[in-house]
């Protein structure tokens, strides 16, 4: 008999079973319950048996999906490193890792997705080597521990800051996959799409924000549009500071002029020079029509130029509460009573401005002083 037919025949009979002895269906449900008591009465041990293969299952089948993860996760980036993709990702601490010829490198380390670690040699940080070589010596010890010290503390300042990088080579480790990546590979890649080519992104002239990676006493370094820039406190800012760190942090982002691109042949960024200060100057325009002629207002001298062969100085300001650069008029050394320096505050009264974004103010005395200065007169220059 065909095995659908015969399974038919069963469920016929089964039917008629049920009408002749209907006490047959209703006697089903006190075996089950007699089961379910027979289970609720098992050892304890029994239990504890059952549940614990069903945490080893559960167990097994989250090894399972984590290593099908990271299979998934280890093809992927190595689609990525084929393709050259530029990843991004937060600087989150710095280790000292072997190098080459077994000798210690500082590595910046990156985490992608809390599963990923990046390890980025510092080599492969910068386009350029931050640090002023001419003062490391290789050839000892001490110097060579010295070289790995100022590099760990340059990479340090670093943490916290968005980083691009690439990836060039995985280690599957476990849980965390680690991966071999550069920063400065990236900065070429993108860099090279940015600047060069017939119709580049970006140009003599622009205007952008960059991005600091670090910052000393004196200077910033920052990332636009993937070159690497060192910036001197002296083009940084016209505003009064004793030190950078008082006022820029990493992470922080600055608006910039672009004032000139270098390219090499193959179309490469050799060098890109940015203008933080022409900003800061198109800036404080804006605000000139709050700053009223004969206002009294507060400066602090940032910069003291004296001509060779003349008494004649000339002093640059900063208005604080007016985030304003101010021009003293010209005025001559003998209507001071001392020696003017970085950092002195002024009483200044506003004569007008300049086409360049300078406030001219007339020196009236030292901030908080009682005596006065011979007020200067403006000078016409022409």
């Amino acid at each position: 008999m065909p095995q659908k037919a015969k399974k038919e025949q069963n469920d016929v009979l089964d039917r008629l079973d049920k009408d002749v002895n209907p006490e047959m269906e209703m006697s089903a449900a006190p075996a089950k319950a007699e089961e379910q008591n027979a289970e609720a009465s098992a050892p304890a041990s029994r239990k504890k048996e059952r549940a614990k293969a069903n945490e080893a299952r559960v167990s097994r089948e989250q090894r399972l999906a984590d290593e099908q993860a990271e299979l998934t996760a280890e093809s992927s980036i190595r689609s990525a490193i084929k393709a050259g993709t530029v990843f991004s990702g937060v600087a989150s601490a710095v280790e000292v890792i072997k190098g080459k010829g077994e000798e210690e490198e500082v590595a910046l380390i990156v985490l992608l997705n809390r599963t990923v670690k990046v390890v980025i040699p510092f080599a492969d940080l910068f386009t350029y080597n931050p640090i002023e070589m001419k003062t490391v010596d290789l050839s000892s010890p001490e110097g060579r521990r010295e070289y790995i010290k100022r590099k760990r503390a340059f990479a340090e300042k670093m943490i916290g800051a968005s980083i691009s990088f690439t990836i060039s080579n995985v280690f599957p480790d476990g849980i965390v996959m680690t991966t071999l990546g550069s920063r400065a590979d990236a900065m070429k890649r993108m860099s090279k799409r940015i600047f060069s080519g017939q119709n580049p992104r970006c140009k003599v002239g622009d205007i952008g924000d960059a991005v600091i990676t670090a910052v000393s006493r004196h200077a910033i370094a920052v990332e636009f549009n993937g070159v690497d820039v060192v910036i001197p406190q002296y083009k940084l800012t016209l505003r009064w500071m004793l030190y950078v760190q008082e006022y820029y942090s990493i992470g922080d982002k600055i608006r910039v002029k672009v004032r000139q691109i270098d390219l090499a042949e193959n179309g490469d960024v050799k060098a890109v020079v940015l203008d933080p200060i022409a900003c800061e100057l198109a800036d404080s325009k804006e605000r000139y029509a709050l700053l009223k002629d004969g206002s009294r207002v507060r400066g602090i001298v940032t910069n003291v130029y004296r001509p060779v062969g003349t008494r004649n100085i000339f002093i640059y300001a900063w208005l604080p509460q007016w985030e304003i650069p101010a021009k003293i008029l010209r005025i001559n050394a003998n209507d001071f009573g001392r020696e003017i320096k970085a950092g002195t505050q002024l009483r200044l009264e506003v004569a007008g401005h300049d086409e360049n974004g300078y406030v001219t103010c007339i020196a009236l005395s030292e901030h908080g002083n009682g005596g006065m200065f011979n007020r200067s007169r403006p000078v016409n220059n022409h």
